[in-house]
């Protein structure tokens, strides 16, 4: 491998090299671990339906597309399921697809060579017929329907249908049924054909494996796969601040009401170009204010506003999305502390270097799992399309000063709610704001 990085206080080195194709890899060799963990990936998520194809058509397929061909990269010519293939070896085969990306994934410890060759082999060999799509479209409207089951999944399919005007985060990423319909074979091997090329991938394998094997069957087969087409980005919208709607409560089969708030954020009013440090000086603040060491999560708890709480950010195009999730038995009154402390957010030095410490010490301790490095690789690689080789330098580097004009700068007006209450129960008033 070209460039070897000495990953900073985590005591771990990262052989990196982009191939003349533009596949971008990225090896941790972990020597004193008994397992290995490999992972090939796309910049094709579902988000995007409307591009440019391999063959310069402009191009719109329905929504849960990529979902779909993620199903069907597992159909081989030869009918043989990869997951049985890998089962023989007591080896995990697994594959996930989100807003922005798709990964294939393989966690085993042993047969490492042989498993990542037939990863690589079925991964580039897309097989789609018109009788294996038809097939799937039952399978995947289960999972569907399946989904729709589950209280978290509906409360945030509906937050994002009420948060985003154009943004296609608002769509579920399995589609729906009506989508799943319409999906013909002629559209997998369009998505295909654009997104799963070298120049649009990445490769990242973390545990206990053999440098020699990795590179040689990199060199055997990634390096020779060709380029149908120039890199394709993802979809841009031109989305508004202002969402949809701003509030909505209904009655579902809950026992404990559920809030889910979504706050957009426009990147460019916050006047930090830097969209990693821009990502942790958001987090650094709504630890501040809502974490669970924070004044604001005692009191809630103190006066049984609230039992638990969770929240994370989300990025798309100059947006940033702040998501803040909770249970409670009163959930108006929840709402209406959280907007009131939202208009006075504050942050200290002392908080900050808090923070720092407790980023890094997660980091540092991290770096002794397989699965943790792997996933601190794959976060950076989809969200910022590179990877961050110094994460212990880079918390060293945030001060009070650029966090300071950050939350000068951030706007948190833009705010959408959904509150869900137990069916029937009368006792929880229609507080539309």
């Amino acid at each position: 491998m070209k460039d070897i990085v000495i990953m900073n206080k985590l005591d771990l080195t990262m052989h990196h090299e982009v191939l003349s194709n533009g596949l971008d890899v990225y090896l941790v060799p972990m020597n004193d671990k008994k397992r290995y963990y490999i992972t090939l990936g796309t910049y094709f998520g579902s988000t995007t339906t409307s591009f440019t194809d391999y063959q310069g058509n402009k191009v719109t397929v329905p929504n849960g597309v990529a979902h779909f061909l993620e199903h069907k990269v597992f159909a081989n010519k030869d009918g043989v399921d990869p997951m049985s293939f890998y089962s023989k070896s007591g080896t995990e085969c697994n594959a996930s697809t989100s807003y922005n990306n798709t990964k294939y994934i393989v966690l085993g410890t042993k047969n490492f060579k042989e498993n990542f060759e037939y990863l690589v082999n079925f991964v580039t060999n897309p097989y789609f017929t018109d009788g294996n799509v038809e097939k799937e479209k039952g399978i995947i409207k289960e999972e569907i329907n399946m989904y729709k089951d589950e209280t978290e999944e509906r409360i945030d399919d509906d937050l994002r249908a009420n948060l985003y005007v154009n943004d296609k985060h608002k769509y579920n990423v399995a589609g729906e049924v009506q989508d799943i319909e319409k999906i013909t074979k002629e559209d997998l091997y369009e998505c295909y054909n654009t997104f799963y090329n070298p120049n649009n991938m990445f490769l990242v394998i973390t545990g206990a494996f053999s440098l020699e094997d990795a590179e040689s069957v990199i060199n055997s087969s990634l390096s020779k796969l060709e380029n149908k087409c120039e890199r394709r980005g993802e979809e841009k919208f031109n989305e508004p601040l202002s969402p949809v709607k701003i509030f909505e409560k209904k009655e579902e089969n809950v026992l404990v009401p559920k809030l889910l708030v979504g706050i957009k954020i426009d990147n460019r009013s916050l006047k930090l170009k830097d969209p990693v440090k821009r990502g942790l000086y958001l987090s650094a603040i709504i630890n501040s204010n809502f974490g669970k060491t924070s004044k604001f999560y005692e009191k809630m708890t103190e006066d049984n506003l609230l039992n638990t709480c969770s929240f994370y950010t989300e990025n798309s195009g100059n947006i940033t999305t702040i998501y803040f999730g909770a249970e409670s038995t009163f959930p108006d009154e929840l709402l209406e502390k959280f907007k009131e402390k939202l208009q006075k957010l504050e942050i200290t030095k002392e908080d900050l270097d808090r923070l720092k410490k407790v980023y890094t010490a997660s980091e540092i301790r991290g770096s002794g799992y397989v699965n943790s490095i792997m996933g601190s690789l794959v976060g950076d690689l989809v969200r910022y399309h590179k990877v961050i080789n110094d994460p212990v330098g880079l918390y060293d580097s945030l001060n009070i000063a650029e966090v300071s004009n950050i939350l000068k700068n951030l706007n948190t007006d833009n705010i959408s709610t959904v509150i869900y209450v137990p069916e029937n129960m009368k006792s929880y008033s229609d507080n539309k704001k």
